[in-house]
């Protein structure tokens, strides 16, 4: 039988909840879906606790009543908001030629035990960047390798308690004990990039409701990770203020926006409000939309210029997530502001190549690599203790 994992996307607009096992061909088949809206976070700060606890209480009985069974382990991915990530370059050396084991590569992440402000933080991943042996040879999995040293340049994904410890009081109250975290921008990384792709680099941008996550990443580990409060809403309220058109029925005019064609001053977009068609000038709402983006554009610039590691400048763009994926013509705008090729990532998987679903099908493949629910030695090994 399939092992089974739960996992939270802790959007910021909605909690959602799947259910899911490994299926043919690798694929992820998903057997419990749990949705929730609530008001979202900005600049690490939740907007609504009491809303975001009832949401996420009703996204898990939506998943458990879809699923039909109890959920007992949760995987709750973490937002940029609530991490810092730290690299460091850690080495062992060994008496004579020895064979890279599983437990050395354990006993290498485990000698780090320096972070700033470590009582206010968690270690909720460790990834390699790259390994080095005595021969300056770099590459990503020593084991089995001999060597007289080990070295390597290690990234550690620290969540604020903050965060992570009222998280854990409310998955309690529904009976989840056994809760794990990671960082959902780690997951994508892993989820929706070949190896070969993320050791040349990758730049990432996750493109929300009410913000953005960017992160520079090579390997197996994340550099730097950036995020900034902009996204998909701001969109939206731009429209509705702009053109004095009611918010549900500019995220609809959102919605239809086509910025990769050019328009005429006739051309309009129509919505419904009362009953009633209303109408908006097609070209007016194109330009509000086109410059919100570019000020998203110019929000990734600069969250990459925070970044002190360097990445090779061919380095594409590549945006996930709901906020702009949609739009038609939002990436060349990206790509004109930054001068970076841009691409749109998703899943591969059947029934789930939208970029809205990057998150959740990222978390459940982590989790489901991870064996997380089953009671095993490997399981989180590198997580340091509570």
């Amino acid at each position: 039988m399939a092992h089974k994992v739960s996992v939270m996307d802790f959007g910021s607009e909605k909690i959602s909840v799947f259910v899911g096992e490994r299926g043919l061909n690798n694929t992820i088949r998903v057997i419990g879906v749990g949705v929730r809206e609530y008001s979202g976070f900005i600049d690490g700060e939740i907007l609504e606790p009491l809303k975001l606890k009832e949401a996420m209480e009703g996204a898990i009985a939506d998943a458990q009543d879809v699923w039909g069974q109890k959920i007992e382990s949760l995987y709750l991915g973490v937002p940029s908001d609530f991490c810092v990530t730290a690299c460091k370059t850690l080495s062992l050396n060994f008496k004579k030629k020895h064979k890279v084991t599983q437990y050395d590569i354990q006993d290498l992440y485990n000698s780090c035990d320096d972070f700033d402000k470590e009582n206010d933080y968690e270690i909720i991943n460790v990834t390699p960047i790259y390994f080095m042996l005595d021969s300056d040879r770099r590459l990503m999995d020593p084991e089995g390798q001999t060597t007289t040293s080990l070295t390597a340049m290690v990234s550690f994904v620290l969540a604020e308690k903050r965060f992570t410890e009222p998280m854990r009081e409310i998955l309690k109250g529904v009976g989840i004990n056994e809760v794990g975290f990671s960082s959902t921008a780690l997951a994508q990384l892993l989820y929706l990039f070949p190896s070969q792709k993320r050791d040349s680099g990758v730049v990432l941008v996750d493109v929300g409701y009410l913000t953005t996550e960017v992160i520079v990443a090579k390997g197996d580990g994340i550099l730097c990770m950036k995020s900034f409060a902009n996204g998909g809403a701001n969109i939206t309220a731009d429209i509705s203020t702009c053109l004095d058109v009611p918010f549900k029925q500019a995220e609809k005019i959102k919605r239809k926006l086509m910025l990769s064609l050019a328009t005429e001053s006739h051309e309009i977009y129509e919505f419904e409000l009362n009953g009633k068609p209303e109408y908006v000038s097609k070209k007016s709402v194109n330009e509000i939309a086109t410059e919100r983006i570019k000020i998203i554009a110019r929000g990734i610039e600069k969250c990459i210029a925070r970044c002190e590691y360097e990445y090779p400048d061919y380095t594409p763009y590549s945006i996930t997530g709901g906020g702009i994926a949609f739009i038609r013509g939002a990436k060349e705008i990206v790509a004109s502001v930054t001068g970076k090729k841009t691409e749109i990532v998703a899943p591969t998987a059947p029934l789930a190549e939208r970029p809205n679903l990057s998150a959740p099908w990222s978390l459940m493949d982590m989790a489901i690599a991870e064996d997380f629910g089953k009671k095993s030695f490997w399981n989180k090994i590198f997580k340091k203790a509570e």
